[in-house]
This record gives structure tokens, C-alpha cells and sequence, in this order.
């Protein structure tokens, strides 16, 4: 998702579409949700990873 984002900010045929408003708050947006799913440890992490320690 983090590379369809850096390409997305980078379209300037999308930009001029939907303007550069929409883009860049679909963006922040999208961010949001990388940052929110990197901060959350699943049950299957915790099991695979955490038993090693």
C-alpha cells in the first residue's frame, strides 16, 4: 500500500482529475491506516514471535 501511496502522491493525470485536495487528504487518510495497522500486535504475531523470547 506504502508504494500505491508514493505513486498516487506522484500521478499528476489523478491530480488534475480529482485535484490535489482530494489526493492529498485520501492520502493523509491512507497513512492514517498504515500507521494504525503497524501499531497493532495481531494474536498470530504474538504467538510465532513472542514464544521465541
Amino acid at each position: 500500500m506504502t508504494e500505491a501511496l508514493e505513486a498516487l502522491r506522484g500521478d499528476q493525470a489523478l491530480r488534475e482529475g480529482f485535484g490535489d485536495f482530494f489526493v492529498d487528504y485520501h492520502l493523509k487518510l491512507k497513512r492514517a491506516v498504515i500507521d494504525r495497522f503497524n501499531a497493532d500486535v495481531s494474536d498470530w504475531e504474538q504467538r510465532e514471535y513472542f514464544s521465541l523470547f
